[in-house]
C-alpha cells in the first residue's frame, strides 16, 4: 500500500527530496575531511556569510578523522537523516505534492532557525530540524489508508516495518539526544502536526486520487521542482570558491605579533625562565589541538611535562625542567580560536634544536 506512494507514475519523481538528500551530501561529505569548511557552511558561532542560514541544517558535524571513533557518529548522523527524508520525506512528498511539501519545509527551517536564535546555539546540527517534520504526516496518511483499504493494510508487512521505524525515531529523536537537539525535533514534528491539520481535507483528495483515480487540483509541474537544484549548484559554487582561496570571512583576523624566544636554539628556552610566548593581535579563545615531540640522544633524560596558558592575547607554555644542550622540540599548535569562535588560519609549527 504505502508501495503506491513511492512507484505510482501519477505522484512522479521526488525532486525535492533529492535535492535536499544530494545537498546534505555535498556539504556534508567535503566537511568531514576538511575542518575549515565546518566554519564556511555553518560551525558554531553566528553566521559569516549569508547562506550559511540555510547550509547550516545541511551540514553534520566536521572533520572525520577528528578522535577515534568520531568519524563513525558523523555518518550514523548523516544517514540516519537522509533515510527519514528517503522514507518519510518521499511519502510526505507524493502525498503533499511539489507546492505544499516546499512551504511544509520552508515552514520548519523558519522554525529551527527561531529555535536557534532562542537557545542561542547556532551551528551545524544536520537537516533533522527539517526532516522530523515529515515524520507528523505518517500517522494520518496510515489513517486513512486504513478507512479505505483495511483488509490490504492489515495483510501489508511493510506497514508495521515502517510504523515501528517510526516510533523509534519519534522516541529516540526527542528523549535520548541532547536537550537542545530534542527540543528542535519536537519543534519540526509540530510544525508538520500544524500543517496535517490545515491540509487534512487536501490529503484525503490526494490518497483519493492516488488510490481511488478521482479528481485532483493541478499537479505541481516538474520544471518548478527542478528550479531548486539551484540549491545543490550554489554548494557547489561554494566549494570551488573556498578551494580557490576566495572566502575568507570566516577566519579569525588575529595575526601573532611576537613570539619570544623565537625558534633556534633550546638554550633559550631555558634562559626564558622555561617559557615560550606567542602574543596575538587579538584574545585567544581556546587551543583545541597541541602536539609536542621532544627528541634526545639520551633516553635517560627525565620526561619534560608541559603546561599551556591562556592570558588574554598571549599563549604561554611552561615546561618542567631545563633543556639540555643535545635535547631538541617541536611544537605544533592547532585550530586555534579567538574569544568569538573564529579559527586562526593555519596552523603554528615552533621548532627548537641542541646546540650539538
Amino acid at each position: 500500500m504505502l508501495g503506491s506512494l513511492y512507484l505510482n507514475k501519477k505522484n512522479g519523481f521526488p525532486y525535492l527530496s533529492f535535492i535536499l538528500i544530494l545537498s546534505c551530501l555535498l556539504v556534508s561529505i567535503p566537511t568531514y575531511f576538511n575542518n575549515e569548511l565546518y566554519y564556511v557552511f555553518g560551525g558554531s558561532t553566528e553566521p559569516s556569510y549569508i547562506w550559511q542560514y540555510l547550509s547550516f541544517n545541511l551540514e553534520h558535524g566536521s572533520y572525520i578523522s577528528e578522535t577515534t571513533g568520531y568519524g563513525l557518529t558523523l555518518l550514523v548522523h548523516l544517514f540516519s537523516n537522509l533515510s527519514i527524508i528517503l522514507l518519510f520525506g518521499v511519502i510526505t512528498e507524493n502525498t503533499l505534492g511539489g507546492k505544499r511539501f516546499i512551504v511544509l519545509s520552508l515552514s520548519a527551517l523558519v522554525v529551527h532557525i527561531i529555535s536557534r536564535f532562542l537557545t542561542h546555539s547556532f551551528g551545524g546540527n544536520g537537516v533533522s530540524g527539517i526532516a522530523y517534520s515529515y515524520l507528523s504526516f505518517f500517522p494520518y496518511i496510515v489513517f486513512l489508508l486504513f478507512k479505505k483499504k483495511r483488509v490490504k493494510m492489515i495483510k501489508s508487512y511493510s506497514i508495521y516495518i515502517i510504523s515501528i521505524i517510526f516510533f523509534g525515531i519519534c522516541i529516540f529523536g526527542i528523549f535520548f539526544v541532547g536537550r537542545f537537539s530534542g527540543t528542535y525535533h519536537l519543534m519540526a514534528i509540530i510544525t508538520g502536526g500544524i500543517c496535517t491539520f490545515f491540509w487534512r481535507d487536501y490529503i484525503i483528495r490526494r490518497i483519493n486520487y492516488i488510490f481511488m483515480d478521482s479528481d485532483i487540483d493541478k499537479k505541481t509541474p516538474v520544471s518548478f521542482k527542478k528550479v531548486f537544484f539551484i540549491i545543490p549548484l550554489l554548494i557547489i559554487c561554494i566549494l570551488i570558491f573556498f578551494f580557490t582561496g576566495n572566502l575568507t570571512a570566516h577566519n579569525s583576523q588575529m595575526k601573532i605579533l611576537n613570539i619570544a624566544p623565537k625558534p633556534g636554539s633550546i638554550t633559550n628556552i631555558n634562559q626564558n625562565n622555561r617559557m615560550i610566548t606567542i602574543m596575538f593581535s587579538e584574545p585567544v579563545g581556546q587551543i583545541l589541538n597541541q602536539r609536542f615531540s621532544s627528541i634526545s640522544d639520551n633516553n635517560n633524560y627525565p620526561r619534560v611535562q608541559n603546561e599551556t596558558i591562556i592570558d588574554d592575547n598571549e599563549v604561554v607554555m611552561k615546561f618542567s625542567r631545563d633543556f639540555l644542550t643535545d635535547e631538541s622540540i617541536i611544537i605544533e599548535l592547532n585550530r586555534i580560536f579567538d574569544v568569538n569562535e573564529r579559527p586562526y588560519k593555519g596552523r603554528i609549527i615552533l621548532e627548537y634544536k641542541g646546540d650539538q
